[in-house]
């Protein structure tokens, strides 16, 4: 059975057409845990009716404590071999548990991806393909670092259960999916990446990634940092990866906050992101660094203020 774990908070209008999509997929073996985490709409509603509609949706209601506690509920409660995570407000192609349950099943793999898409008014309608390339630890950790294959989101994801045994989603912090990837990537002997769009993304203006640079985007960073540290330890090959990429988010955020008003939270984030990169290995970033970026990287970590104002007048990295 596959355990579909979908937190939901004030999503009134979308909640629906998630659920909907739910229903409609091609595989019959799976139960939804609905998880309102406290939502102040008729969310709450909606999931009990849909639950007396079919067996196979389970409702937990529980007080507001925010996404990464909702799922870590859905996970306590998920009885499935296999578990997937979505949205409330996104929606499923009816083939999205079929085609990634088939190809973890022929590869043998311990997590299986798909493609996704986003969209703002009409659902997108793609034709499936079964085509499929399997990872095994060291390359599928790569490409999630470098994010070229994989992806930091578990909503486009489906998982054998014992690569989620004891973990959980950071509580509190933003960006959970960066704290919570990585580390079952590093659990998993391989990862097949399925060629179809079984996903579909709502973009909303209210949405973290959607919205103004605040301090909440700094979690996406000390994620970034958290998982270099863990590589160092654990995947060496991968350290310069992870420091490569870390530096760069570290001069993406800071171009970003530069273009934002100036104020005391701008001022303790942009402090914040320099005693980060000072923290950065810079011969492992220089060692896999191509000529043109060399520059820029040395710039960044001895002069972050002056490097990143002139990127920022060059329209480079935005």
């Amino acid at each position: 059975m596959i355990s579909v774990i979908v937190p939901v908070y004030k999503v009134e209008a979308y909640l629906p057409r998630c659920l909907d999509s739910i229903l409609s997929q091609q595989v019959t073996d799976w139960e939804a845990i609905l998880i309102d985490d406290g939502s102040p709409d008729r969310c709450g509603e909606i999931c009990d009716d849909y639950a007396a509609r079919d067996k196979r949706f389970h409702v937990i209601h529980q007080e507001n404590a925010g996404l990464s506690a909702a799922r870590n509920r859905g996970l306590e409660a998920a009885a499935g071999e296999y578990i997937a995570f979505v949205d409330s407000d996104d929606c499923l192609s009816k083939n999205y548990l079929y085609g990634l349950y088939a190809a973890l099943i022929e590869t043998g793999s311990d997590i299986a991806e798909c493609c996704f898409l986003p969209f703002s008014d009409q659902i997108p309608s793609v034709s499936f393909s079964d085509d499929f390339r399997v990872y095994r630890k060291e390359d599928a950790m790569r490409e999630l670092i470098q994010e070229g294959t994989f992806h930091q989101v578990v909503w486009n994801k489906l998982y054998r259960r014992p690569v989620l045994e004891g973990l959980t989603f950071p509580v509190g912090k933003y960006h959970e999916d960066e704290y919570f990837t990585w580390r079952t990537f590093f659990r998993a002997e391989t990862v097949v990446k399925a060629d179809f769009c079984g996903y579909y993304y709502f973009r909303r203006s209210d949405s973290i990634s959607g919205s103004a640079f605040t301090r909440k985007r700094l979690d996406a960073l000390y994620a970034m940092q958290a998982r270099t540290a863990f590589l160092k330890e654990n995947m060496p090959s991968l350290y310069p990866d992870s420091c490569y990429a870390l530096l760069q988010n570290a001069m993406y955020q800071y171009q970003h906050f530069l273009l934002t008003k100036p104020s005391a939270e701008r001022k303790k984030c942009l402090k914040e992101i320099r005693e980060i990169a000072r923290m950065i290995d810079g011969n492992a970033v220089l060692s896999i660094a191509d000529a043109k970026q060399k520059n820029w990287i040395i710039g960044f970590l001895n002069f972050s203020y002056i490097t990143a104002c002139l990127r920022n007048v060059l329209r480079i990295g935005l």
